[in-house]
């Protein structure tokens, strides 16, 4: 299991993600999905 709870990030004044809560669990998968861009390979 992969668990991550209360993600925020923020660019300086601009907010991305705001208290962004996720569980995975074994066998499952999580997509990242975005126009070029976006930020999201950023960190």
């Amino acid at each position: 299991m992969l668990s991550a709870r209360n993600l925020s990030v923020s660019y300086g004044s601009r907010t991305a993600l705001d208290s962004f809560t996720f569980t995975l669990y074994r066998g499952e998968i999580l997509g990242v999905v975005g126009t070029n861009g976006a930020g999201k390979s950023t960190r």
